[in-house]
């Protein structure tokens, strides 16, 4: 991978999963108390089915009860993609300002910038990943040189010039 296509790498956020199941009560600590109200509102309007959806609207409310159940006890992990689109959905629905979509979404999991991920102090630069990839053309280089001298070396019975690194 080129300088170019490494940056762009550690520049794309990675969604980082919690894989904790989260309560209602985790939901209720998270946020404000109007804003937790509006969450449980469209919880209770989501387990309605919609009559003009059919089946569909049966199934819909059906799973919107026992997640609902599941997050009353024992908890639910809100990790998975499907979740964080569900939690989209039930924000959209509900009309829940970013700031708290987002806040019950990070439950299950939030995005970093994969350069964090990596350890760097601050975002990268062109320059320094290009030298960091120079670097590790050089090291390479070396450990190549080496393998061959200790080839040598090891194939070296002692007469004529000693092997060189």
């Amino acid at each position: 991978m080129n300088a170019q296509e490494r940056l762009d790498y550690l520049l794309e956020s990675v969604f980082i999963p919690t894989n904790q199941l989260v309560t209602i009560g985790m939901i209720k600590n998270a946020l404000p108390e109007e804003a937790y109200g509006l969450v449980l509102a469209t919880f209770a309007m989501a387990k309605i089915p919609v009559s003009a959806d059919g089946l569909a609207g049966v199934a819909r409310a059906a799973e919107m009860e026992s997640s609902f159940i599941a997050m009353s006890s024992e908890g639910l992990s809100l990790s998975s993609a499907s979740r964080q689109a569900v939690i989209d959905l039930l924000a959209a629905a509900g009309k829940w300002p970013d700031a708290v979509r987002d806040a019950v979404k990070a439950l299950g999991g939030v995005w970093q910038d994969r350069w964090e991920i990596e350890g760097y102090a601050a975002e990268p630069t062109l320059e320094q990943v290009t030298t960091e990839l120079r670097k590790i053309e050089l090291e390479d280089a070396a450990v190549d040189r080496l393998q061959a001298f200790r080839e040598t070396l090891s194939a070296w019975d002692g007469s004529g010039e000693e092997p060189v690194l």
